[in-house]
């Protein structure tokens, strides 16, 4: 896991978009879905509910948004 996975998934998680995600970080929508089914592999959870329509965080999610927030934020200081 690392941090970029981290930022990637908090951004897609600020957004409710992978596509707007990715082209905020200058990634292609391709790349960003990857990362963020590697860091699901990694976690061994699903973080997102995924539809045609929407985008959303699963109860994993939200904690692990919470975890990231704190983690990155440890990081910047």
């Amino acid at each position: 896991m690392n941090t970029d996975d981290l930022e990637l998934f908090t951004r897609i998680a600020d957004c409710g978009s992978i596509t707007a995600s990715a082209e905020q970080l200058g990634l292609t929508p391709a790349t960003a879905s990857a990362a963020l089914k590697r860091l699901e592999k990694q976690l061994d959870t699903q973080l997102f509910i995924r539809s045609t329509r929407q985008l959303r965080l699963t109860p994993e999610g939200e904690h692990f948004l919470t975890f990231c927030r704190q983690a990155l934020a440890a990081l910047e200081e």
